[in-house]
């Protein structure tokens, strides 16, 4: 039986783009890591990029623009999406990469901590960096190595997150995350203070950090020329 070598590199370079964008908005991070560890278990290291080239062949044969290849709709119908997949493909990689980022996600599952055991912690980053919960609780899981059922209720805003955890892990996941290089940024982490205004405690970012998450640098790194710029003044 003579062995097919050919393939569609168009579908194949169209299933790409279909998982990239699944992994990003619908699938779930705890599933894929379990699945990327029997791989990792099962698959010899110099075969490993071989043999997710032959899964995603033999996913390309029954992949139609995102549609199972045996659901086929002939006539305009079938025109008028390839021709729009044809557009879509030829826009800049950077505007879909956006577009794909603003879409709605679904809802992370949420855990319940009692308020008891609870502490909140405020993290430097945040949407403007296109960092998510989604995203939160995946750096929490995979650097902290914390179950999901130890991470409570995720604030995100626009310059930086607060994350609820239990007290006992508090303090490793600062120790932790504290400097750490994060998507190009070195994350500030620490507790959130608290403040009263109205009778009911509310989580406030930390003056120093919330003044760096918004500039996207260090206050203590802008200030240090300064003082050797009067420094010099003075002699």
């Amino acid at each position: 039986m003579p062995i097919n070598n050919t393939f569609d590199e168009d579908r194949f370079a169209a299933l790409l783009e279909d998982a990239i964008t699944k992994v990003r908005t619908e699938e779930d991070p705890i599933v894929l890591t379990k699945m990327k560890k029997i791989f990792k278990k099962n698959v010899p290291f110099t075969l490993r990029n071989y043999v997710a080239a032959y899964l995603a062949k033999q996913a390309c044969q029954g992949f139609r623009g995102g549609r199972p290849q045996h659901r086929q709709e002939g006539g305009a119908r079938s025109g008028d999406r390839f021709q729009k997949r044809e557009r879509e493909r030829e826009r800049p990689a950077a505007t879909r990469r956006q577009d794909t980022a603003t879409e709605a996600r679904p809802a992370p599952r949420r855990v319940t901590i009692d308020e008891a055991y609870a502490a909140t912690i405020f993290i430097g980053i945040g949407k403007n960096r296109r960092v998510y919960t989604r995203d939160l609780i995946t750096l929490l899981m995979q650097v902290c190595k914390l179950d999901r059922e130890r991470i409570g209720r995720i604030r995100n805003q626009e310059n930086y997150s607060f994350v609820e955890l239990f007290k006992d892990d508090v303090d490793n996941v600062i120790a932790t995350l504290n400097g750490y290089n994060y998507r190009g940024r070195t994350l500030t982490v620490s507790y959130a203070r608290k403040k009263d205004e109205t009778g009911a405690p509310q989580e406030e970012a930390p003056q120093d950090a919330a003044a760096d998450a918004q500039l996207g640098g260090s206050v203590q790194e802008e200030a240090q020329p300064i003082q050797e710029e009067a420094a010099a003044n003075q002699e």
